[in-house]
């Protein structure tokens, strides 16, 4: 019987993990690249296109004005007072309740665009058909109540960042399944999610800590990149609009890998309670929008 190609094998360790997230990824990263620009990508550059068209309107040009003047008051001397323009109280509010509403429409979408990515990573192992219009399908009917979950899991993490730093890391760890749990059980997810790190304590910590390293590097490397571009280019807010599209599409493929390594992650976890196969783990997913 040929090894399953979602579920590490028994004893594997964490290379058998790392191996099975990579070839997941490198076997499905083209749709995964193409949903995650569908469902996160798009919504946003529809929102930085509404926002700059505010921004660059006669609406907006107090308010541009004011914070290009902001930048170039130099600190002042003991005699000196120093004078700036009116704050553009309503085009401000404007902007931010535009990026407030754009920003919730945009996490649902990112929702629709996870369960989508799950679904194809599942399927295509379980040797079933998959589809980028089949998978946005599938993740409109799961995006809400994912959604919820996430504004929950991140209350949680953002209490444990407020008490300290460290428990709200602990936090994040701990809750990092749900998104897996919530999709294949749909039930409990955080709660599983916990109860499966304290388990398996240290090889799943140490599979979610590489994953997490992962994201990290990959941003660090964006701030980087941003803020070179910056310094040559200057910080306008065209500039600052160009490179926050550009860091975004270089953003998609992480998106794909830490799906990819959440569901190997959580299929891994169940394979230790009983044994389960790619197909078994599809037909929990449900929903076949293939057609």
């Amino acid at each position: 019987m040929p090894p399953d190609l979602l579920v590490p094998p028994p004893g594997s360790g964490f290379d058998g993990w790392f191996s099975r997230v990579w070839a997941t990824f490198g076997r499905n990263w083209k749709p995964l690249v193409a949903i995650n620009a569908i469902t996160s990508a798009l919504p946003a550059l529809v929102l930085v296109a509404l926002v700059g068209a505010v921004v660059f309107s006669p609406l907006g040009d107090d308010l541009r004005t004011f914070f290009e003047k902001s930048q170039q008051v130099s600190p002042p001397q003991a005699d000196e007072t120093i004078h700036l323009p009116d704050f553009p109280v309503g085009a401000f509010f404007l902007i931010w309740g535009l990026a407030m509403v754009g920003a919730i429409v945009i996490m649902i979408s990112q929702a629709a665009g996870i369960a989508g990515s799950t679904w194809v990573i599942t399927r295509q192992a379980a040797g079933l058909s998959t589809g980028v219009g089949a998978a946005i399908r599938y993740g409109a009917t799961r995006m809400f109540g994912l959604w919820g979950w996430y504004l929950l899991a991140g209350l949680i993490v953002g209490i444990g960042l407020v008490l300290c730093i460290l428990p709200g890391i602990y936090f994040g760890l701990a809750l990092a399944l749900f998104i897996p749990v919530y999709l294949f059980e749909r039930a409990n997810p955080i709660g599983r999610s916990w109860s499966m790190l304290h388990a398996n304590f240290g090889p799943l910590l140490g599979r979610l800590a590489a994953l997490l390293g992962a994201v990290l590097v990959v941003q660090v490397a964006l701030s980087l990149f941003q803020q070179v571009f910056l310094l040559v280019a200057g910080r306008g807010f065209g500039q600052q609009l160009v490179i926050g599209v550009v860091s975004m599409v270089l953003s998609l493929p992480i998106a794909g890998i830490l799906i990819s390594g959440l569901t190997v992650t959580y299929a891994e976890q169940i394979a230790r309670m009983y044994p389960v196969t790619a197909a078994q783990l599809a037909a929990q997913l449900g929903g076949d929008h293939s057609r």
